[in-house]
């Protein structure tokens, strides 16, 4: 009887610590299935995945529940379905590793994982990772705000041989316009993918002109592991691609999160994602260690150029590869009218204007003669100023008038009416700028409403002949003050050098109010920099028939940089039935 009481009595104890344990245990796993890293790990924001492809849950409602899906990846490598590379060992370590770190209880047996493993191998020795900014293209609609990617640096750092992790819309549409508008409505699925380095290089400095600015990160051997782990388990999935936030630059931030847990680089963009602002808060977390400027293929084969004295007698050898034509010229002469040859060789190439045949002929005769005449001087190409250090995205501005206040709130991007410093000069775009104005009645009424307005001022030369052009969508107070619905567009050609630029473009615009209103002109555009990009002069002039009547309207400007993110405007303006002088204040911020 008494041996009897004794069992019963253990029994009771250690059902008491089973019970005990089982509690803690679920207290645990109810805890940590709040921690901020397993919500990066399923890109767990505002309730729900930003992941959409179903294959990535593990429970039917681990999109918006991830204690379900936190129970369910536990269950899964506890009592696996699969033991190769299809298990929830191999498919998820990034995940795997961080359980068995928050619960070493767990009976996980290791598994053989052939396609993490392979994956490993052909990109193995990865010594640090850089941040890669393709700045602004400025004749792309869809590329206009640049691009952000990682690259994978091995410890010799011969970066054309490494690889990089991009993050896009799968499409394979060609229309910029048609490109925007579906990243607009999230009508792309984005994806990641790992690619080799050069491909990238070729892709933004070779065939689209775009400087590139490369970012060392201060990431350790464990934190590039946990990102590579966790690249690997995103990968095969997709989200909804949104040009304006859920974007390459935006999808780049939980990757970094992922490999440093205390980051916070997610949670401050929720309605538009623009890289320069993801760069700014990158530097602002102390995640870079150094930083380098790459000009693009286009900006050095201009350089060359600019050194040639004799830039006829350069196109006549470029276009005959005939030697005799370089015999009384000296030999640094010679050296610039080579290498510019190599460079605009390598353009033509890249934009497929030589067949390969032709290409590899002319390449070995200019290589030939090259050799003979020794090492370069170094190429110095101004560098911009770093995109870290540039005005706010976001813009306040107040402006005086005629006993008139102006109240002007842009969320994005870069205008005629701000400081080119640090930005492409001619690259402007704006979304959702919204104008209002308080009369001297105190009077609250709108101005206008732009959605979107794109100017791209492209400078032509005599080796590059792009088209300007302006698209500008919105509402403005137009006949008998009232407001018309717009769509205006422009195109034309720009001039100019580093501090000034000077267009010409044809105007088409149609207003609607109960009918069409259609309309054309001219605009003059000319903007002059001084002091390092710190201070411009504007001036945009339009003449514009409307109803068979002429009207001149302009508006002329200078702006002064106070500090980075505040500057002083004064003008004049022309419009349709008033003018008058203005003074004006915009804040930036991020």
């Amino acid at each position: 009887m008494q041996y009897n009481l004794k069992i019963k009595g253990l029994l009771l104890a250690l059902l008491f610590v089973s019970n005990l344990f089982s509690n803690n245990f679920s207290q645990s796993i109810q805890k940590l299935s709040n921690d901020k890293y397993w919500h990066t790990l399923l890109h767990f924001k505002n309730g729900e995945s930003q992941i959409d492809s179903n294959t990535f849950f593990l429970h039917i409602n681990g999109k918006n529940n991830p204690l379900l899906e936190l129970n369910a990846t536990i269950s899964n490598l506890e009592h696996p379905l699969f033991k190769d590379d299809n298990s929830t060992y191999c498919k998820f370590p990034a995940r795997r590793v961080w359980i068995e770190k928050n619960f070493n209880t767990l009976n996980i047996k290791k598994q053989t994982c052939t396609k993490l493993d392979d994956e490993l191998k052909s990109i193995n020795n990865i010594n640090t990772i850089s941040l890669i900014f393709p700045t602004t293209h400025i004749n792309s609609p869809a590329s206009m705000f640049g691009h952000t990617l990682l690259r994978l640096d091995n410890k010799n750092k011969d970066y054309l041989s490494s690889y990089a992790i991009n993050y896009a819309a799968f499409t394979n549409e060609k229309n910029g316009f048609v490109y925007a508008w579906q990243g607009l409505t999230g009508g792309y699925k984005g994806k990641y993918s790992i690619i080799p380095y050069y491909k990238k290089i070729n892709e933004y400095s070779n065939m689209e002109n775009r400087d590139i600015w490369e970012y060392e990160l201060n990431l350790n051997k464990n934190e590039i592991k946990n990102l590579i782990y966790h690249l690997f388990e995103v990968k095969h999935h997709w989200s909804k691609y949104y040009y304006f936030n859920k974007n390459c630059s935006y999808e780049i931030l939980w990757l970094l999160q992922s490999a440093r847990n205390n980051l916070n680089l997610i949670e401050k963009f929720n309605y538009k994602t623009v890289p320069i602002d993801t760069i700014k808060e990158i530097y602002k977390s102390n995640l870079i260690s150094a930083s380098n400027f790459r000009a693009s293929k286009q900006k050095i084969l201009l350089k060359y150029y600019s050194l040639i004295n004799d830039k006829e007698l350069a196109m006549e050898f470029y276009n005959t590869i005939d030697k005799s034509l370089l015999k009384n010229i000296t030999t640094s002469e010679k050296k610039y009218i080579l290498n510019f040859s190599m460079e605009m060789l390598r353009y033509d190439k890249t934009k497929s204007n030589i067949t390969q045949d032709k290409y590899l002929r002319k390449l070995l005769k200019i290589l030939s003669l090259r050799s003979l005449l020794g090492k370069d001087n170094e190429l110095f190409i101004s560098k911009p100023k770093n995109p870290v250090f540039v005005h706010g995205t976001n813009k306040v501005a107040i402006t005086y008038h005629k006993k008139n206040i102006n109240l002007e709130f842009k969320p994005n991007f870069h205008s005629p009416d701000d400081l080119d410093f640090g930005f492409i000069q001619g690259a402007y775009i704006d979304f959702f700028k919204l104008n209002l104005n308080i009369n001297q009645n105190k009077e609250l009424s709108l101005e206008d409403i732009s959605i979107f307005n794109i100017k791209s001022y492209a400078k032509r030369n005599t080796i590059f002949k792009p088209i300007s052009w302006n698209v500008d969508l919105g509402n403005e107070i137009f006949l008998n003050n009232k407001h018309y619905s717009k769509i205006k567009t422009s195109f034309g050609v720009s001039y100019g050098n580093n501090n000034f630029l000077n267009s010409i473009l044809i105007m088409n615009n149609l207003r609607y109010k109960n009918n069409f209103y259609y309309s054309y002109g001219i605009n003059y555009f000319a903007q002059y920099s001084l002091n390092n990009s710190h201070s411009k002069f504007v001036v945009d002039s339009k003449i514009e028939k409307i109803n068979s009547k002429l009207y001149k309207l302009y508006d002329l400007f200078y702006v002064q940089n106070i500090n980075k993110n505040l500057n002083f405007k004064i003008g004049y303006k022309k419009k349709l039935y008033s003018n008058y002088a203005y003074l004006g204040l915009s804040y930036y911020f991020d």
